[in-house]
């Protein structure tokens, strides 16, 4: 029998002519060394998505919807205000 080093595995194993000899938990050693040097690195996370520009309403916590409404009905009215002729002055 000859004994042999595994690279990343800190026990030595028997070898001879007819296979390889074992001893306890030996094969579970050299099984993880032989996996660790075997497994491809992990991919890098992908890139952040960077988050959407905040609007007006988001950052003063305004619905801006809303005050988009409010605002042509006040422009509306005001605009009713201005055509109606009974408005006028005489």
């Amino acid at each position: 029998m000859q004994r042999r080093s595994v690279p990343g595995a800190e026990v030595p194993i028997d070898t001879c002519s007819h296979g390889t000899w074992f001893d306890a938990r030996e094969l579970r050693i050299v099984a993880q060394a032989l996996e660790r040097a075997i497994t491809p690195p992990a991919p890098a996370p992908p890139p952040a998505i960077p988050s959407r520009p905040r609007s007006y309403g988001e950052q003063f916590g305004v619905d801006t919807v809303e005050t988009f409404g409010d605002l042509a009905g006040m422009i509306l009215r005001f605009l009713d205000f201005l055509f109606d002729d009974r408005n006028r002055f005489p």
